[in-house]
């Protein structure tokens, strides 16, 4: 019989046991939404059926599974009723919201661990709300249903951020990547690609490549991200060489000749007047992502 609010701990009963602390939390949220079916009742389900899957590794592979994948799908059904902003990933949403806030007021704390890694996508100069989502291999977080095939537990998540996104947000000054920089470029031509960073959390698109530049002009803290387009340079050493030859005033450089073959997250916090930046590493697949680790490329700048 498919699971439903209502027969949720007879159908359950029969695999789920012995009850843990977490498994009888989650059915008293159940019950709770049950009787008092609205978003907070919802999101306090979601939160506890998130809270016993932090434990549980590979649970895909029990046939104990079934009944859990189908609440699962239930609380995502309902989301899409009553958390329409979160376009169906609850889960991912309430996973997300106490990291963004880490993210923005400890970006070292956020980026310095190895199960996590975070893919940012570039926006225009200026404050954007950048907003999170998590996925991993086992579907709980995605907005599709799931299904019980075998699969690992998540050893580590891949993080995105990114303006069109639809998880918990927070402003931060973005610096766009520009793609005009060629062997011809002048001093002048790079200073007038730098924008003044006036927000006190920034970011920037991916580095793949790319040299990122940042400097105090005038007391005003500010950056560029300038990427080598092929059509101009054979990789990305001889584009940050070039750049370090022009001897921009004040200006700290951070590119492929300090990350290598990485990807890279730039973010960066502003406190007490002063800038701390740090650059998280990462391998580059396409559906698989490693942590390398963390660089502090700005210290109180």
């Amino acid at each position: 019989m498919p699971v439903t609010f209502q027969n949720w701990a007879h159908e359950s009963a029969r695999f789920l046991k012995p009850r843990s602390a977490d498994l009888s939390q989650v059915d008293q949220r159940v019950r709770q939404f049950r009787t008092t079916p609205n978003l907070n009742t919802l999101r306090q389900l979601a939160a506890a059926i998130l809270e016993w899957r932090r434990s549980k590794g590979a649970w895909h592979t029990s046939i104990r599974a079934g009944e859990m994948a189908e609440l699962i799908n239930l609380v995502k059904a309902e989301s899409r009723v009553r958390f329409a902003q979160a376009q169906g990933q609850i889960f991912s949403w309430l996973h997300c919201e106490p990291l963004i806030n880490q993210l923005a007021h400890d970006p070292f704390g956020f980026l310095n661990n190895p199960m996590r890694v975070l893919v940012i996508a570039g926006e225009p100069d200026g404050p954007a709300t950048f907003r999170m989502t998590v996925d991993n291999d086992d579907g709980v977080f995605g907005d599709g249903d799931i299904s019980v095939a075998p699969v690992n537990g998540p050893n580590h998540r891949w993080y995105t951020l990114s303006a069109p996104g639809r998880g918990p947000g927070v402003v931060m000054e973005s610096v766009l990547m520009h793609r005009d920089i060629t062997p011809h470029s002048t001093l002048h031509d790079v200073v007038g690609r730098f924008h003044p960073i006036a927000h006190p959390v920034m970011t920037t698109g991916q580095l793949t490549g790319c040299c990122f530049i940042m400097r105090r002009n005038a007391g005003v803290f500010e950056c560029t991200h300038i990427e080598p387009n092929h059509a101009n340079w054979a990789n990305g050493n001889d584009l940050q060489d070039f750049l370090e030859g022009l001897h921009i005033p004040g200006a700290t450089y951070y590119g492929r000749n300090q990350y290598g073959d990485s990807g890279v997250s730039i973010v960066g916090r502003e406190t007490g007047g002063q800038w701390n930046v740090y650059a998280q590493r990462y391998e580059r697949g396409a559906f698989h992502k490693t942590w390398r680790g963390v660089d502090h490329i700005l210290a109180n700048g």
